[in-house]
């Protein structure tokens, strides 16, 4: 691994891309090979030993970008949701913490926002609870619990209407997610893959709880999972997906880096 590349590494580290180093790799040296061809067009010349921290940002960036549009079940990702299945997690706990082995190297928690902290999780399914529903929901609840926000179709709150479901995943696994207050970027019509990134999860009656304390929409899609998705709903138990095949982070690569506008 060259100097360049090690350096990029250190850099997305706090962003939690969850891909094999393959990937990474690659969109890191797609970056480069970029900006080598407009040099040498302009006769300019830099040694990678020379490389700015401004441009050691700017490929990371890049490299987060791609990861917003790439399908992580194509990345060869380290499982992040626990095996083998959300709905035998036990009831009433928190998930996804920075002190959890499973979202982070070390037990210092960094900051969550954008660009640090938690995990990033893709949406590969969005449904539509009607308020009827709802009732049924509620009528499970413990005596004294605070029922659920509702909302309406676009994802804004409304007191007579559903509430939205979220089917996530983070390549290999999936689990359910209830929006329990509106979240900016989360609707009806949000792209499918979008990624979302979340931390200290409530994992309440076998769906995450999210709330704009702990969820932030990062953006993205994945076009084959927009046209997959028309008619589809989140199913109501979760899933293990299959697995990828051998090469499909190099496709994954491929097709996310030619999505991603060069900056």
């Amino acid at each position: 691994m060259s100097g360049v590349n090690l350096l990029v590494q250190v850099a997305i580290q706090d962003m939690r891309i969850n891909a094999s180093i393959y990937w990474i790799t690659e969109c890191i040296d797609f970056k480069r090979s970029q900006k080598i061809k407009k040099a040498s067009n302009s006769t300019a010349s830099s040694s990678s030993s020379s490389i700015s921290p401004e441009r050691i940002q700017e490929i990371a960036n890049y490299v987060f970008n791609a990861y917003l549009h790439a399908d992580l079940s194509l990345l060869k990702p380290r499982p992040l949701i626990p095996y083998p299945s959300a709905a035998h997690l036990p009831l009433d706990q928190c998930l996804f913490t920075d002190h959890d082995p499973t979202t982070a190297e070390s037990c210092n928690k960094c900051v969550f926002g954008q660009f640090s902290g938690g995990i990033i999780l893709q949406v590969n399914a969005i449904e539509y609870i009607h308020k009827d529903y709802l009732k049924l929901i509620q009528a499970c609840e413990v005596a004294g619990a605070t029922g659920a926000f509702t909302f309406d179709a676009k994802g804004k709150h409304s007191s007579l209407g559903g509430m939205i479901a979220l089917e996530l995943s983070d390549g290999l696994a999936s689990i359910r997610a209830i929006m329990r207050e509106w979240i900016t970027g989360i609707t009806m019509d949000m792209k499918m893959g979008s990624k979302i990134r979340i931390r200290d999860v409530n994992f309440v009656r076998g769906a995450l709880e999210l709330t704009p304390t702990n969820t932030i929409f990062l953006g993205g899609e994945v076009s084959s999972l927009c046209h997959h998705n028309l008619s589809r709903q989140v199913p109501q138990v979760n899933s293990r997906s299959s697995s990828s095949s051998s090469s499909s982070s190099n496709s994954s690569a491929n097709n996310s880096t030619s999505d991603i506008n060069d900056s």
